[in-house]
């Protein structure tokens, strides 16, 4: 497949901390006690109504968790991926 060049696109994406953090719901169970999971979901409870921004910006400062073995050990996990978790789940939405 080509990579075609062009123009990009006249409309503008709204800046990362323009959007916001909104609780839908609880999970039906709770989360096992002090796993990455129930930390992170612990610590964004906290921003709802408030920036994303924020909340990102306080896991890179201290992270809830950090993974003890694999690729990632010693180093904060990606705050995307619990974001997109939660929101897959439909606890959390991001407006």
């Amino acid at each position: 497949m080509k990579k075609v060049k062009g123009k990009k696109d006249s409309h503008s994406v709204p800046a990362y901390k323009e959007f916001n953090v909104s609780i839908l719901s609880q999970p039906e169970k709770p989360f096992r006690k002090n796993s990455a999971r129930a930390l992170y979901w612990q610590r964004i409870q906290k921003f709802n109504g408030k920036a994303l921004k924020d909340f990102t910006d306080d896991c890179g400062v201290n992270p809830p968790s950090m993974p003890l073995k694999g690729k990632l050990a010693g180093k904060p996990e990606p705050v995307a991926g619990w974001i997109n978790w939660f929101v897959s789940q439909n606890l959390l939405e991001i407006t």
